[in-house]
């Protein structure tokens, strides 16, 4: 594909010029950073997981922007925002849902690809139910509501415990955006700004099943496959296999090891890995084209 040319600005700058977008169904936030050079033109859309936002993967972004990507992700608000009663979807997850589309119709953008990481994944999942056609290719990275309902209060445990864990492998610089400092701080933010549309997002999470709209999104010719570990204490591999299993199903899945947020804090590793998925995805597309002709 033809390298496009556009004006030329830095990483930092661009991340600092943030935009603003108030919808009805809630107010957010995005950085949309460019490359000079770009191998795609079509952008690269990273959907942040649960109480996380473009901060966490700043390295992420700049990875992909370096490896001439243009990259969006979001900082979503936690108050207002209205969304359809009888939609069939959690509105927890429909509010962010229809934010990305209304990010991607304002901003004009035709299609999207997209690295969808924990409950971005339930996110993205329902956004592209309701417009697939704004989807090209989809890597799931390590998602949530892909095991099966199960209690909420274990999956709390759970995340506390990885957090133990996950505490030694990120940096000990407090600035770094990927630090435990710098976590614990989006946290307490994320949550305490509205704690009861947190618990609904838990609640959420616990209760989503994935697996019906993956079907759907495979039969609207979105290519999608998925990151997993059974190093996940969030969503384990094992468990993700024994749910698509009750379906009769396996889905092309890269296993890999690793805790769940292995994409912020190894970014070179696993971003690396998730955009070479993507082209592949889109070589798949490009092949299966041409076999039409």
């Amino acid at each position: 594909m033809e390298a496009l040319r556009i004006k030329p600005r830095s990483f930092e700058q661009q991340f600092r010029l943030k935009e603003y977008f108030n919808f009805r169904e809630g107010n957010v936030t995005v950085v949309d950073i460019i490359p000079e050079i770009m191998t795609d033109s079509v952008p690269v859309l990273i959907a942040p997981g649960w109480n996380e936002n473009f901060d966490t993967y700043t390295k992420s972004l700049k990875f992909a922007f370096e490896h001439g990507r243009r990259v969006i992700s979001f900082d979503y608000s936690r108050t207002g925002g209205k969304v359809p009663k009888e939609s069939g979807y959690p509105a927890a997850e429909l509010r962010k849902s229809l934010q990305i589309l209304e990010v991607l119709k304002t901003k004009q953008l035709k299609e999207v690809d997209v690295i969808a990481h924990s409950e971005g994944a339930i996110n993205v999942g329902i956004a592209a139910d309701i417009k697939p056609e704004k989807f090209r290719n989809i890597v799931f990275d390590r998602p949530m509501g892909m095991v099966g309902p199960e209690n909420r209060m274990a999956l709390f445990a759970r995340w506390f415990k990885m957090r133990r864990i996950e505490k030694k492998l990120r940096p000990q610089d407090t600035e770094d955006p990927v630090s435990a400092a710098q976590v614990s701080a989006r946290f307490k933010k994320y949550f305490m700004e509205n704690k009861w549309r947190g618990y609904d997002e838990v609640t959420s999470m616990t209760n989503f099943d994935l697996v019906p709209i993956l079907f759907r999104l495979r039969e609207n010719g979105i290519n999608f496959e998925i990151i997993a570990s059974d190093n996940d204490l969030m969503s384990p591999l094992k468990r993700q296999r024994s749910h698509a299993k009750f379906y009769g199903e396996e889905f092309p899945t890269h296993e890999v090891a690793g805790t769940h947020n292995m994409l912020s804090i190894n970014p070179e590793m696993y971003t690396r890995l998730a955009l070479g998925m993507l082209e592949n995805l889109q070589l798949e597309n490009v092949r299966h084209e041409f076999g039409r002709r």
